[in-house]
């Protein structure tokens, strides 16, 4: 999205262990965590509506406000919008298409230096600004956190107690403290790396890549 809102893919960057975690602006950990985001999918169309945006995000946006929702053909038109503006900017992207429909993209190389990430970041933000930046964001919530929590950690563990992969053993606060406060992977009932753990943590705005 526009201004705070920025894709969540590399905000913030940190190297862990071998793997590097790339979340939003902002951690995970820290800001509000209680209550939703909005009331609804539609309130927060109408609130989004009043944001700036590229004029493809606003038809886009129109659109949901009569069916309240976005649509996946929409999704799907703005996710190669994007990866075309990324493309002639020069930088490449490895894309992972989810079960739930969310598509991830991620820069194919880490930036060798401050310099590659500040135009990694530049280029990201004008890309994002230009085509569906104001509707991501919005689709993500919509098919992995329909519930619209605040909590990015609640979030991952719902989704990976739906998915059978954790049991009421783990939970919100046992991912908080092992995944995002001091990444211990030795002590999780998961690979992080697997493709169900991945998807999960791609709802809640968190990936985890290889270090190479």
């Amino acid at each position: 999205m526009i201004g705070g809102r920025r894709s969540r893919w590399f905000c913030a960057l940190a190297a862990v262990s071998s793997l590097m975690l790339l979340t939003g602006c902002g951690s995970p950990g820290t800001g509000p965590r209680e209550g939703k985001i909005a009331s609804s999918m539609g309130a927060l169309i109408e609130q989004t509506l009043s944001d700036e945006m590229s004029d493809w995000d606003r038809a886009v946006l129109e659109r949901a406000r009569e069916t309240g929702q976005i649509s996946h053909a929409d999704y799907l038109e703005g996710v190669g919008l994007y990866e075309d503006c990324m493309s002639v900017a020069g930088i490449p992207l490895v894309r992972t298409d989810h079960p739930n429909g969310l598509v991830e993209l991620q820069p194919g190389a880490a930036p060798a230096d401050e310099e590659g990430l500040d135009i990694l970041m530049r280029t990201n933000h004008e890309c994002m600004s230009d085509t569906y930046g104001a509707i991501q964001e919005l689709y993500r919530y919509q098919q992995g956190n329909p519930d619209l929590l605040r909590d990015s950690s609640e979030v991952v563990v719902r989704c990976l107690a739906d998915a059978g992969v954790i049991d009421d053993r783990f939970d919100r606060d046992d991912f908080q403290a092992q995944v995002l406060d001091d990444f211990t992977p030795e002590r999780l009932p998961f690979d992080i790396m697997d493709p169900q753990v991945q998807s999960c943590l791609h709802v809640a705005g968190i990936a985890f890549l290889v270090d190479e």
